[in-house]
């Protein structure tokens, strides 16, 4: 798909968005049917440390950005990507607390602190009269490939252009080749899914550096460089 370019990539995307979003949107109030609020008590007193921590494993889901930084070359107009920027980390922020609080309010802290995949036991616990829906879990793991496979096209994407940039190439195509054996061979290197989420550690915390840091210092040497220039 990505060899084929931004374009169609983005329109798959855009067609594949409300067939995962609505179902996951609307199995999760189903879930809400036995939510006790209170497990949300007390508000806002959790110590600053508690709070950058948690931060600091919740960041990899905040990077999408970086594709955004990376492909808009490829876009005709940018005068509206600090709008797009904006609206699209709302969306994701939006998403991410509503499935959050869902989660907290159904399973409870205790419970959910000791859960693997949190959303998708509640998921298993849906019950809707009648039985007319069993399953929900099958259709949740469906969902989730669909999620899975933009997400990981969208990174590669990203990947192949930064690649192409660092070496001035004239091609991207070649690189989402070149990358195709080591991403698979990083894939294959956690064994078990404790090692997975130390891998997934390790991501967010490099996200940190990659994503937010180093934008940064690109932005205020771009700044200074930019300055110098007209005076000289």
């Amino acid at each position: 798909l990505i060899r084929h370019g931004l374009e169609p990539m983005a329109r798959l995307m855009v067609v594949t968005f409300p067939f995962w979003f609505i179902p996951s949107v609307a199995m999760l109030i189903l879930s809400l049917y036995n939510a006790d609020f209170s497990e949300l008590l007390p508000f806002l007193r959790t110590p600053p440390e508690k709070l950058l921590q948690g931060a600091m494993s919740s960041m990899l889901s905040l990077v999408g950005f970086a594709v955004l930084l990376t492909s808009a070359q490829g876009l005709k107009t940018v005068k509206d990507i600090n709008k797009v920027m904006v609206v699209s980390i709302g969306i994701v922020t939006a998403y991410y607390t509503f499935v959050v609080v869902t989660v907290v309010v159904s399973m409870g802290i205790a419970e959910t602190s000791r859960t693997i995949w949190p959303s998708m036991a509640v998921v298993r616990r849906i019950s809707v009269p009648g039985e007319f829906l069993e399953r929900m879990d099958a259709l949740a793991v469906a969902l989730w490939v669909m999620v899975v496979f933009t997400t990981v096209c969208a990174y590669y994407f990203a990947a192949a252009i930064t690649f192409t940039n660092v070496f001035r190439a004239r091609e991207f195509k070649i690189f989402a080749s070149i990358l195709f054996p080591w991403t698979y061979l990083a894939a294959m290197l956690p064994e078990n899914i404790l090692e997975v989420e130390d891998w997934l550690n390790f991501a967010g915390n490099f996200s940190i550096l990659v994503c937010f840091i180093l934008p940064v210092i690109i932005l205020v040497a771009g700044t200074i460089k930019a300055k110098w220039g007209k005076k000289r």
